[in-house]
């Protein structure tokens, strides 16, 4: 069998960008969650690169790296929705991606990377680099900053192998005071009560049904 990877990509977004200013906060609140929950479970993490569209944060990548990461991170994989106050939900997407263990041996076409000034990010502590590449097949094009040009390159080539193949099938992997003011997984039924003790990174309930359902 072929053996888990011990280093994934956790991709948080794109936010919504019907409703970019909203999602942009919910997309906040599930970086300190897996900040939390990451914290919890002992791995090596940083948060890698960020993407920024008309000054609001689209998409978070944390560099994950432990043994068992895939296990515990995989569940995380699909849609995840809060309501708010006003009735509405506003939806986040999550990815995880497996990460190869060496750079590139060659830098795609489509894709470009470049040394940025220093500076702080949103959520990027140190900004070193600055990552773009085109998607064809979908027609966008996507453009990061994160913390060096090694790490840059090897996300970028990862995202564009990702995003390049046919979409998964996008399914909802939890809910967040949508049904019963509780934080709910759908396929495995797990459900937390309280949750802000879920935003502060408490998945464990999510994990362990989770390993049962898988």
């Amino acid at each position: 069998a072929e053996e888990a990877p011990n280093g994934v990509w956790l991709v948080i977004g794109p936010a919504d960008p019907l409703h970019p200013e909203q999602s942009s906060t919910w997309l906040g609140q599930l970086v300190r969650m897996y900040r939390g929950w990451l914290s919890r479970r002992d791995f090596t993490w940083e948060i890698a690169a960020e993407e920024i569209v008309n000054g609001e944060v689209l998409r978070v990548v944390f560099e994950v790296e432990g043994a068992g990461v895939m296990r515990a991170l995989e569940m995380e994989q699909g849609l995840h929705r809060r309501k708010r106050l006003d009735g509405s939900a506003a939806r986040v997407n999550v990815d995880v991606i497996p990460r190869r263990e060496s750079e590139p041996t060659r830098v795609p076409a489509d894709m470009r990377v470049t040394d940025a000034r220093r500076s702080t990010g949103e959520y990027v502590e140190r900004i070193g680099a600055r990552l773009r590449f085109n998607v064809p097949a979908r027609g966008i094009e996507v453009t990061m900053r994160g913390v060096d040009r090694p790490t840059l390159t090897l996300l970028g080539d990862d995202l564009l192998s990702y995003m390049g193949a046919p979409a998964p099938m996008r399914e909802t992997a939890r809910t967040y005071g949508v049904i019963g003011g509780t934080a709910r997984d759908p396929r495995t039924r797990a459900s937390n009560p309280v949750i802000k003790d879920v935003l502060r990174g408490n998945l464990e309930v999510f994990l362990r049904a989770w390993e049962v359902h898988a």
